[in-house]
This record gives C-alpha cells, sequence and structure tokens, in this order.
C-alpha cells in the first residue's frame, strides 16, 4: 500500500444519498400528513352532507301533504276561466271579456294607456259614476286635470255629466 494514503471504512455518513434519503423522508412525512388532514375534511362533510340530506327528507315528508293539497286546488282554479278578468291597479277584479269594456278598450289605446283621458275612462269603467273628488284620486292628479280631461271627452262625446257626477256614454 502506497504511503500517505489513508483508507477510510465506507461508511453511510459520507454518502451523499444519505442526505437524499433524509429529504424524501421528511417530505414523504408531510405528504402523509396532509393526507390525513384531507382526509378528516372529506369525513367532516360526507357527516354535513348525510345532515343535509335528512333534513331535506324530514323537510319534504313534513311539506308534501301541503304540496298535494295546493296541486289539487291549483288543478280546481285552471278550470275556472280567469282569461276574462283583470286586477286593476287599485285593486278592482273587472271583467275583460265584457262587449262593453272591449269597446273601451279601443279607445283607451287611441288615447295611449297611460294619458288622462285613459285614466279618467278606467275610472268610470272600474267604478262606475264618480265625481270629481273620486276622480281626481282615482286619476291621481289635480282637480283642474280633471275638469280639463272632462270637457276633453264631453267634447268627444265620449262622457255625460249628470249632476256633479261623470259616467260613460252607451256606445
Amino acid at each position: 500500500m502506497p504511503e500517505g494514503l489513508i483508507l477510510r471504512p465506507a461508511t453511510l455518513e459520507n454518502d451523499p444519498r444519505l442526505h437524499e434519503l433524509e429529504v424524501l423522508r421528511e417530505e414523504n412525512r408531510k405528504l402523509r400528513d396532509k393526507v390525513a388532514t384531507l382526509q378528516d375534511n372529506l369525513d367532516d362533510e360526507k357527516r354535513k352532507n348525510q345532515l343535509v340530506e335528512y333534513a331535506a327528507t324530514q323537510m319534504r315528508m313534513q311539506l308534501e301533504p301541503l304540496y298535494n293539497g295546493l296541486q289539487a286546488l291549483f288543478g280546481q282554479l285552471e278550470a275556472i276561466p280567469f282569461h276574462a278578468v283583470r286586477n286593476t291597479a287599485d285593486g278592482v277584479f273587472v271583467d275583460t271579456a265584457d262587449p262593453k269594456r272591449k269597446v273601451w278598450e279601443s279607445w283607451l289605446d287611441k288615447f295611449g294607456r297611460d294619458s288622462m283621458a285613459s285614466r279618467f275612462i278606467t275610472a268610470l269603467l272600474d267604478h262606475g259614476q264618480m265625481n270629481v273628488a273620486q276622480l281626481r284620486i282615482a286619476m291621481k292628479c289635480g282637480q283642474q286635470t280633471v275638469y280639463d280631461t272632462a270637457t276633453r271627452l264631453k267634447t268627444a262625446g265620449l262622457i255625460n255629466r249628470n249632476g256633479g257626477k261623470y259616467s260613460l256614454k252607451e256606445l
């Protein structure tokens, strides 16, 4: 053996792979911890999902009789010809199939549905004879606007004035 050469026994301490092995073991441990945490989270979510499913089932059992009753009720309501009835802005139900009303509907279209003349006619259609104070409230306007609109409609031959009340002419 040449002089000055020292042979060292082969040990793992000097092996560079040892460090790499330790790094991999640490990464493996961290990944196992992460998998365990994710598994716990998944188990929690499964439990929550079971609770939601149970609550939905209980709610369905409670509401199903009401639901079935309402279905039967609405089935009966569909047999009623509501197409001929409409709810006005002030909550009055009117028969739109009424031939008299159909004639006046064409006048409403001619005047423009939101015009004061249309509001005047609609108020009389919905309520019958009305005085100026009632018309002012129904039309949502001032007293002078009621008088101006009445003059316009009277000139057109569409309304009558009976004392202090206005009514639609028979067309």
